[in-house]
């Protein structure tokens, strides 16, 4: 289901390994909207009561994913909006 976050739930803990390590975990378009999803369905689900965060590999999170920051502006800079976030 998801690529680049390995999510668990067990013992009342919910782990969510990043795992993209030829980037070091680098914090991408994809893996943050794979991130929105868990945290959303994590949300009320009374089986989860702490979130822990760990990197694969031996990286935590090397930052922004640069490449992913690159197409967005490229995006843009063709005439394609940015995508907006919506209030619910």
């Amino acid at each position: 289901m998801y690529q680049y976050i390995l999510p668990s739930v067990t013992d009342g803990i919910g782990t969510i390994i990043l795992n993209d390590p030829p980037k070091r975990n680098a914090l991408g378009q994809a893996m943050a909207s794979e991130l929105q999803q868990v945290l959303a369905d994590w949300r009320f689900d009374p089986e989860v009561r702490t979130l822990v965060f760990r990197g694969a590999e031996g990286y935590f999170c090397s930052g922004g994913d640069i490449t992913s920051m690159k197409h967005r502006i490229d995006q843009f800079a063709k005439g394609f909006p940015l995508p907006r976030k919506t209030q619910k």
